[in-house]
């Protein structure tokens, strides 16, 4: 889990332009994909993955696989792709799927 109260000015800059500015006016690559990637897990935190791919639509969603894959979270990324492709798998609320 991430430390906020150990990350530098330029890592607490960079946090807020990606939580608070969807990474800002020009995002660049890691500004976009994490702004992307918290987009969906806020919303997942809220009500549940099935909640936060509704919410987000498809291509918001797919902006949000990419985002956990830039950051090296391939497994995570598969979860959503395989809720996206069967969501009546994905237990409402809990982000668990079947099987």
């Amino acid at each position: 889990m991430l430390d906020v109260a150990i990350m530098d000015s330029e890592e607490t800059t960079i946090w807020n332009r990606a939580c608070m500015k969807s990474g800002g006016t020009s995002p660049r690559e890691g500004d976009a994909a994490l702004a992307s990637l918290l987009s969906l897990h806020s919303l997942a935190m809220n009500g549940g993955l099935v909640h936060s791919l509704e919410v987000l639509g498809p291509a918001r969603c797919a902006a949000a696989v990419e985002g956990f894959r830039y950051f090296g979270l391939a497994e995570m990324a598969a979860l959503i792709e395989r809720a996206l492709e069967k969501p009546d798998a994905v237990i409402p609320h809990a982000g668990i799927c079947e099987g």
